[in-house]
């Protein structure tokens, strides 16, 4: 009898002591880990900030979807805009240190947002401005991340540390809402980015004392051209230019929830700003259930990164139609999963497929289509969920 019980308990603990040691392979690296510590605080900070700057538009415009797709478009404005030549910044310096640069400017932006909040003097321009600023350094720090990590983790294992840096993303989006819509119910939405300042801080010291255990790689010499040589590369290979297309279409249509989900908390479920970050968190705790997957996935391709999107589309349409706040809890929760997975083999494939030399610009130029397509999508959604309601955002961007 024991023999018996024992058995399949003993199969499932060997199951899953196998998809642990898959999904964090990445982290028995000791520089990688120190980095990965890092950067899942720098995450939790960013996603502190970002919640609290949609809440203030939306405070600021008397409840305007419009006003908060504003705030959110400026925040992603700099990687279309800036993409080429933030590519060739990364391109052209020490990666390690590109993103110090960008952790200071964080902090800066923070600092100045958190004291104009405190005094009563920030209005919806000075947030636009700050929030295309820090949009910049968060542009600077997504390009660098891509290179350094394969430098201090490996190629082999691009794949893994794409998923836990998904993770890391998404665990921050459970915490980072749920501490910052605390903040905000205080009544002290400035502390919301003075601590996203003190926790860059932190960041940035972990950076600087990266480079005693691991060496910075040689970055690439200055010359002419070098711009337009990476738009050229990208041209010449299908592969990458596909992917990087499609998933900015899907950017386009789909990933505005920081535009639907405050309209959807307080018109359609009736909520404040806590209910926004329960929202908001049960996206991340969806791609937190889709990290093993993920992260073990022994190949990443076209197929794989086609696929992650139809689920994601779909998801979102099925998100459309939940009735009550349980069921959109659930619903945001798959729509987390199937986005992890689409990030995850959409940047995998883009970065073991890219020439480590022109890797800062190619990674520029998919955050011109992905990331520099939100805005876009972040008006027109925030025009649809004025004109209609939030439900049909989730539905229009699914279908999209």
């Amino acid at each position: 009898m024991s023999r018996s019980t024992s058995g399949p308990t003993s199969s499932r603990q060997s199951r899953l002591a196998r998809v642990y040691q898959g999904t964090t392979v990445a982290l028995r690296l000791p520089a990688y880990r120190r980095y990965f510590l890092g950067q899942q605080l720098g995450h939790i900070g960013q996603w502190i900030q970002i919640l609290a700057e949609a809440w203030l538009a939306f405070e600021i415009s008397d409840g305007s979807g419009t006003a908060v797709g504003v705030i959110t478009a400026a925040r992603f404005l700099p990687a279309f805009v800036l993409g080429p030549w933030i590519g060739l910044f990364v391109d052209r310096r020490a990666k390690r240190k590109a993103l110090i640069s960008a952790a200071l400017l964080t902090i800066l932006c923070a600092v100045t947002l958190g004291v104009l909040v405190a005094f009563d003097w920030v209005t919806l321009p000075i947030l636009a401005i700050l929030a295309f600023t820090a949009g910049a350094a968060v542009a600077v720090e997504s390009t660098s991340r891509f290179a350094y990590v394969l430098e201090i983790a490996g190629y082999r294992n691009a794949g893994n540390t794409s998923a836990l840096t998904g993770a890391s993303y998404n665990f921050a989006r459970i915490v980072g809402p749920i501490a910052g819509g605390a903040l905000i119910s205080l009544g002290r939405i400035e502390l919301c980015f003075l601590v996203n300042a003190v926790i860059y801080l932190w960041v940035a010291l972990t950076l600087f004392r990266m480079r005693l255990i691991a060496d910075d790689a040689a970055p690439q010499a200055r010359r002419k051209g070098q711009i337009r040589e990476g738009f050229h590369y990208l041209a010449k290979h299908r592969q990458l230019r596909r992917t990087i297309l499609l998933t900015g279409w899907v950017f386009v249509f789909a990933n505005n929830f920081n535009v639907i989900l405050p309209m959807l908390a307080r018109d359609d479920l009736h909520g404040d700003a806590s209910t926004f970050s329960y929202l908001m968190a049960a996206l991340g705790i969806g791609a937190l259930l889709g990290v093993p997957l993920a992260a073990t996935r022994p190949h990443y391709g076209n197929r794989l990164v086609a696929l992650a999107t139809l689920a994601f589309g779909s998801s979102m349409v099925l998100a459309s139609f939940a009735p009550g706040i349980v069921a959109m809890l659930l619903a945001l929760a798959l729509i987390g999963a199937n986005e992890l997975l689409l990030l995850t083999s959409s940047s995998t494939l883009v970065q073991v497929t890219s020439d480590p030399a022109m890797l800062g610009r190619v990674q520029a130029l998919r955050g011109i289509v992905t990331q520099g397509a939100t805005p876009l999508g972040a008006i027109l959604t925030g025009f649809l969920v004025d004109l209609l309601d939030a439900r049909a955002g989730l539905a229009i961007g699914g279908w999209g």
